[in-house]
This record gives structure tokens, sequence and C-alpha cells, in this order.
């Protein structure tokens, strides 16, 4: 037995109309400007006063009318599927592939009773289905008020065939072009993720890497000792540690360049990635006020610098910075060394707040230290009032050097 046109729409009634239909994100709400151009042709070969584009909406079986040349069904948008066997274009998209044509409705068995046959005065009808990838998801039709003694002619079948293909491909062209923007948001997302897994981890190695460098630091200021094997075992300490600063800078532009973001530049290695300079000597006497939330790293750059000849006072967040720098006013510093990852009040809140408090006409050399310090971040944090940035783990050499260089520029 033949199926008929409900149990025929029945079997077209599923999820994959609907995700196709999805996936080429059109409105059920709107006309679809793109389409009209293709409903103007059709009625002008087909010699039909209407043409529409109808395509399904199975989520909210209704048959959303797209675009319209023509009268005959402007009062409609969408049109509900209650019974999808009087309806003009589900009969006409359960069929096979081809024009499928009704010269006289009042001749059809079925249509000659349905409601919009008598509302809107039809006549004649004849469509193409829109097959996305095996999919039924719509129709291209064509209507007229008066019957249609003669069928279409065959040139007329193969434009209204060919006007439904170039429809198809546009369609299809949109749904590639959707996915392509989906894949690329995803892509985005995951190189998020990964940016910030990386700065993670590199943060977490900076600090423990921070002392060790820090406490090799101090133990170079020391007297040279007898023991051989000590100098032998600093050095390749020394040397491990730089290494394992080499693997995170190396991992950190990796992903930099895979995200290949104007929010995430290239590393700058004049300021990001610090190199092994010589010790500098001691060009003038500093004043360093040094915030950082981590105790042992705040020691050990206190120590090393007061080993050094500078002198240091120390403050162990953000809000105890500000206090410190409001109780002895800021001309009693000539370096500020601040944290930037820092509980209560970070180091870019400090800087903005410093700005603002700071005594005339004496300006507070400012240093930011961050884990994450790439190029975007030397940009925020220069926006911010910062007058240079150094990446963790930070040699004290480095950090000399860099202040030199403020005081000379």
């Amino acid at each position: 037995m033949a199926e008929t046109v409900w149990e025929r729409w029945q079997h077209l009634i599923d999820k994959n109309t609907t995700d196709t239909l999805k996936r080429c994100n059109i409105d059920s709400d709107s006309v679809e400007v793109g389409f009209e151009d293709f409903t103007y042709l059709a009625a002008e070969a087909c010699k039909c006063p209407t043409a529409l584009v109808s395509l399904l909406d199975t989520k909210n079986k209704q048959l959303m009318l797209k675009a319209q040349f023509g009268d005959m069904l402007k009062a409609y948008q969408n049109i509900p599927i209650r019974s999808p066997e009087y309806l003009f274009c589900t009969q006409a998209i359960v069929q096979p592939t081809g024009v499928f044509e009704i010269a006289d409705s009042s001749e059809h068995p079925t249509l000659c009773d349905a409601p919009c046959t008598k509302i809107c005065n039809i006549g004649y009808y004849a469509s193409v289905p829109i097959i996305i990838q095996g999919v039924r998801i719509g129709a291209l039709c064509v209507l007229d008020n008066t019957p249609h003694r003669a069928l279409m002619t065959e040139e007329q079948k193969d434009v209204l065939l060919k006007l439904c293909e170039q429809l198809t491909a546009q369609i299809q062209h949109r749904i590639e072009l959707n996915d392509a923007v989906k894949l690329n948001e995803r892509l985005i997302e995951s190189n998020m993720r990964l940016s910030r897994l990386a700065g993670t981890i590199s943060h977490d190695i900076r600090l423990p890497l921070s002392s060790i460098l820090l406490n090799i630091d101090a133990a170079q200021q020391q007297p040279t000792p007898d023991d051989d094997d000590f100098c032998v075992n600093l050095k390749d300490t020394m040397k491990s540690a730089t290494k394992i600063k080499q693997i995170v800078d190396t991992m950190l532009h990796f992903v930099v360049q895979e995200n290949n973001s104007t929010t995430h530049a290239e590393p700058k290695p004049e300021t990001i990635n610090e190199i092994e300079i010589p010790n500098v000597g001691h060009f003038k006497k500093l004043r360093f006020l040094v915030a950082d939330d981590n105790q042992v790293i705040l020691k050990l750059t206190s120590s090393n610098l007061q080993k050094r000849g500078h002198d240091v006072v120390t403050a162990s967040d953000g809000q105890d910075c500000i206090r410190i720098l409001e109780e002895h006013g800021t001309s009693s510093f000539d370096v500020l060394l601040v944290d930037q990852e820092m509980p209560r009040l970070n180091g870019s809140d400090v800087i903005i707040k410093l700005r603002q408090i700071e005594d005339q006409g004496q300006r507070l050399y400012v240093i930011s230290s961050s884990g994450h310090a790439d190029a975007s971040f030397e940009r925020f944090i220069k926006g911010c009032g910062a007058d240079h940035v150094l990446s963790k783990p930070i040699r004290i050499n480095t950090l000399l050097k860099a202040c030199e260089s403020l005081m000379r520029s």
C-alpha cells in the first residue's frame, strides 16, 4: 500500500530537518531578502502572478513563508501545520524530486476542499522541493488564481529547477559559512583556554623559580668558599634554573603564536625575556618600596637589594603598599617594585592610585612584575602608569639594570 501524504510527512518531520534549518540560521519571524530575486524570476518564467519560498519549521510545526512575489499570500508569514495534506507546500515537499504541479486545484482529491484553496483562491500550483544534504527543508513555488489548462513547458520546468538549484546552493553556502563561524568561535574559545592554562602554569612555575634564582643571587654575593664543588654545584643550579625559565618562555611564546590574536601579541625580548647580564655597579644608592604577597620572594628580594647597599621597605599586598606611600609620602622612595597578582588590591590598581597621590614634582619610578608579562600586559600596565615591566622570575641584576636605564632616561 502506498504511503499517504500524512505518513510521508511523519517521516519527514524529524530531527534532521530541525538541525538543518538551525544551521541555516534562518529566523522564523523575518523575510529573507536574499530569496526575493528567486521568487521574482520564478514567477516571470512560469507566467504566474505569485511565487514564494517556503521552509519547514518543524519545531513550531509551521510553514515559514520566507520570500514572496505577488499578493496572493501577502496576509501570511507563517502558516500553522495542523493537517499537512491540506497544504500545497507540504504536499510538494514530500514528493519525489522534480516539478510537482497541480493544474487545477478544484480537481485535486484533497486540496480542492483545503481552507487555503478557498481563502487564498489558489487555482494553480507548481513547486520544486528544496533539498539540503538529503534533507527536505522547503519548496520554491509558483501560484495562480486561475487554473492552467496546460501544464508547464519543459523549458519552464528547467528554469524552475535551475532556480531551485541556485537557491539551494545559496542556503548551502549559508550553512557552510555559519559552520565556519561556529568553528572559529570554538577555536577562539579553545585558544583562550589554552592561553589561560599556559598563563597559570607559567605563573605557578615562575614563583618557585623566583625563589631559586634569588637564593642563587644571594649565594653569589657571599665570599667565595674554598669548596670547589660548591661553586660548581651553584653554577649547575643556575644553568638548570635558567633552562626551566627558557622552557616556560618558549611555551608562552608558542601559545601567543597559536592564538594569533591582537590581544596576545608576541613577547618583546627586551622587556619580557630577561637575559643574563653582568653585575651592575652601585651607580646610586636607591630607596626601594617592594610590594609582593609572596613572603619568600619579598624577603629574598629585600635581602639581595640590601646586600647591594640599597634601602628597602616592604609591603605584603596592595593595600599595605598604598598605606606606606600615604604615610611616608611618595617622595620617600626612588623605585616601586610592585607585583601584579596580589589580593585586596592588585598591582595595576596600586599604580593608578599612586599616580593620583604622587607628590608634586617628584615622580616615583614604577616597575611592574608579573608571571604573565606578555606584550599585551605591558601595554596595559604602562597605560596605568608603570615605567617598566619585568617578567618573573626577576634577577636582581636585571632589576638594577632596569633602574639604571630609568634613571638615565
